[in-house]
């Protein structure tokens, strides 16, 4: 049995669906007038930064002085897509589209990576309803076409999950066991047998370490996930501490280039504004440097949810931080302490604005599928780095209550049902940890997403549980090309338009254009 797939047949389902994916994510990426932008207008988010770190990697020049304010993973991705599409030089013109369309081929692993982990947990057709029900999701739409992190992170994420659950319960595909090789094990001799599983065993357990460490490279909130799911793992294998130290050994190996090279690069900074700065900066960075100062941004008396630098009162107009200057410095030392002194002396506030971050968590619960984003529409708001949430909330009614109903159902079921349950909950509680203590982001719920997608979908199959196994039956088996193929030809005659959009908010100061760090509203002036 193989590692990951178990049948032919579900890994030439799972190619297709990335096929799709990838279809209708250029669909929608050709049916808007940003195409060959170097951002997408419903997703701006760090669009820049990530383009000046990947041309500085080309460069050969230090990023930020070498301060690490970013994790480097996605950064150096877009690197190295910059030189697939010709664009390598230092003078050479960025194909945008280009860039885009390789964005969107890696966002696309999405949807055939949920597929696979889903046979884990269910059934082949709660897999692939899941499957296409994200294939034509909006806020994947939205992260796959956009040149940031979030689409790499959730390739990432799905595939640690894949990995962990092959690690911990090697046995539990439901429904999808190759038996014809599981007879084949079960006829070698004993000794060959445990030689093979130990090998199997530390493979996978070297391979998720590796991936663990390329997900917090990729976006620092990775870490958090990484520490959930390693208490997830020592619980639920019995405590095979052995495994689980290969695990963790590999996450260091990972991490430790990049954390060698923070520390060269803090030590020369510190020593370059020695008589400028009142304290020196610490050299031990595994990942980022930003913890601090995004704590003490995301909690003060001004914070009200979003991200806003409104706290940082000195050289407010400044685009990058200066460590020369008293203040950025004391909050990028001591950001913890400063945050945590607010919230002990204002723990109501805090409740409060926590309430008002996990709200914008949740709004990507409103995000609605296809290049339209029905229910919802493309009226809309897109917060301070972050991405476009619709006006219209009327998604989240239909999806939530949906999601509560199948965690619920699967919860009940137990077995691989109940372990999809927990997966969720954990995944979920790990970002609404991550918005509570930081800024309010729609664009962190989207991470959660198709995990939401995929309990619902079994909360209603449970419900329907004959017509899912009809749905499996031969003589049913192409209905599921009906819907697929009629979407396709919709979505394609919407990639032939050429959407525009009127964008309003506030304008930058001594600039022609919006400012991206503030609120803007977006409604659709022409649309096909």
């Amino acid at each position: 049995m193989s590692v990951l797939v178990s049948t032919r047949r579900d890994a030439g389902i799972a190619a297709l669906l990335w096929a799709l994916a990838f279809a209708h994510r250029m669909f929608f990426l050709a049916s808007n007038i940003d195409r060959s932008w170097g951002f997408t207008i419903f997703y701006e988010g760090d669009s820049e930064t990530f383009y000046n770190f990947a041309r500085s990697i080309l460069a050969g020049v230090p990023y930020d002085g070498g301060i690490p304010f970013h994790p480097p993973l996605w950064p150096f991705v877009l690197s190295r897509i910059h030189m697939l599409v010709g664009a390598g030089a230092m003078d050479a013109q960025v194909p945008h589209l280009a860039v885009k369309a390789c964005t969107a081929a890696i966002g696309s692993l999405v949807v055939p990576l949920l597929y696979v982990l889903l046979l884990r947990y269910f059934s082949r057709a709660i897999a692939l309803a899941s499957a296409l029900v994200a294939t034509y999701s909006f806020g994947l739409y939205m992260i796959s076409i956009a040149p940031v992190s979030e689409g790499l992170y959730l390739v990432l994420l799905l595939t640690s999950c894949l990995l962990l659950t092959s690690l911990v319960h090697p046995l539990s595909p439901a429904g999808n066991v190759d038996v014809s090789e599981e007879h084949a094990s079960r006829r070698k001799p004993k000794r060959e047998k445990q030689s093979h599983e130990s090998g199997r065993r530390w493979l996978l357990a070297s391979t998720l370490g590796i991936a663990f460490g390329l997900l917090s490279l990729t976006r620092a909130e990775g870490v958090l996930v990484v520490a959930l799911f390693l208490l997830l793992g020592l619980v639920g294998s019995g405590r095979r501490f052995a495994t689980w130290g290969v695990v963790a050994l590999g996450f260091a190996l990972v991490l430790l280039p990049w954390t060698i090279r923070n520390a060269r690069a803090l030590e020369a900074v510190n020593a370059k504004f020695a008589s400028q700065m009142a304290q020196p900066l610490p050299t031990f960075v595994p990942i980022t440097a930003y913890g601090p100062l995004n704590f003490a941004l995301a909690n003060n008396e001004a914070a009200e949810g979003p991200f806003s630098r409104t706290a940082l009162t000195s050289r407010s107009d400044a685009a990058t931080l200066e460590v020369t200057d008293p203040q950025h410095l004391d909050f990028l030392l001591h950001g913890y302490r400063i945050g945590f002194d607010w919230i002990r002396s204002h723990p109501g506030d805090f409740v409060g604005l926590v309430l008002r971050k996990w709200t914008i968590f949740f709004q990507a619960g409103s995000l609605g599928w296809t290049q339209w984003d029905v229910p919802g529409g493309l009226d809309g708001v897109r917060r301070p780095v972050d991405l476009f949430v619709p006006d219209s909330k009327i998604a989240m009614w239909i999806l939530f209550p949906l999601v509560l109903f199948g965690l619920a159902r699967t919860y009940l079921d137990g077995g691989t049902a109940r372990r999809w349950c927990l997966l969720t909950l954990v995944l979920s509680g790990a970002g609404l940890i991550s918005t509570g203590l930081f800024f309010g982001y729609a664009r962190l719920g989207v991470i959660v997403l198709p995990f939401w997608i995929a309990s619902a979908v079994a909360g209603i199959a449970s419900v329907l549980r004959g017509c899912a196994r009809s749905l499996e039956d031969r003589r049913l088996r192409w209905a599921w090309l009906v819907p697929v193929i009629a979407l396709f030809l919709l979505e394609a005659w919407g990639a032939t338009g050429d959407r525009n959009f009127r964008a309003t908010g506030t304008q930058a100061e001594g600039a022609t254009h919006l400012n991206p760090h503030d609120t803007m509203h977006l409604e659709v002036i022409t649309d096909p």
